[in-house]
Order: C-alpha cells, then sequence, then structure tokens
C-alpha cells in the first residue's frame, strides 16, 4: 500500500495511452459512420467502466498500475467491492474536471490517498 504519486501517475499515464490508441483507432474506422465526439464519449465511458472493472477485479489494478506491481485495496489490504470501485472512479474522473485537486489529500495524509480514496474507502 501508500504507492508513489510518481508510480501512480505513471500508471495512469499508461492506461490513458492505451485508451488514447484505442479512441485514435475508433475514430479512423468509425468517423464516416458516427460523429466523433459521439465516439470519445463512449470511450470516456468505457475508460471509466475499464477503471471499475479492473480495480474491484482479482487483479486490483488496472494494466498501468498491474504493469508497475501497483495494487487497489480496501483498509485489510483485500480486494475492493464494485460499489467501492465505483465510488473512487466516479470521485476521480469528477476531480480530473477540477484542476486534479482531489489529489492534493494524497499529499497531507497518512495513507498517503487522493480525495476518491478517501470516499471509495480504497488504498493503493
Amino acid at each position: 500500500m501508500n504507492a508513489h504519486y510518481t508510480r501512480r501517475l505513471l500508471a495512469f499515464s499508461i492506461d490513458n495511452v492505451i485508451f488514447l490508441i484505442l479512441s485514435l483507432i475508433s475514430i479512423y474506422f468509425f468517423e464516416n459512420f458516427i460523429d466523433k465526439k459521439f465516439i470519445l464519449l463512449i470511450m470516456d465511458i468505457f475508460f471509466i467502466l475499464y477503471f471499475i472493472v479492473m480495480e474491484a477485479s482479482s487483479y486490483q489494478a488496472t494494466i498501468g498500475k498491474l504493469f508497475l506491481n501497483i495494487y487497489v485495496c480496501d483498509k485489510n489490504g483485500d480486494k475492493i467491492s464494485y460499489k467501492q470501485a465505483l465510488i473512487r472512479n466516479t470521485v476521480r474522473y469528477f476531480f480530473c474536471f477540477l484542476y486534479n485537486i482531489g489529489y492534493l489529500t494524497y499529499f497531507i495524509t497518512k495513507n498517503k490517498q487522493g480525495v476518491h480514496d478517501i470516499l471509495g474507502k480504497t488504498y493503493v
């Protein structure tokens, strides 16, 4: 637990690159049939679902986190529930639009938790 913020940022960046590539491929193949904005909206939804499903799964991590040996768990170190993953990732997604201020608590909390971790009762 308590992964350093630079490792967490790198893991998130790996996941973002994966979804950027998938988004570009989707736009390339479907732009003649579906509006680009709609494709990006669908990719945003898949992005959030990806985090929820992967972090609540037995993997306890996204591909980026797995690559860096980082795991999401509850206070006992166990797998989180889908409800916790939903809360965690919905809050995190919301704070992305607020200049990521939800991560500021990482620097002042004992367990290095962002607001999304605190509200989801999760640890990384």
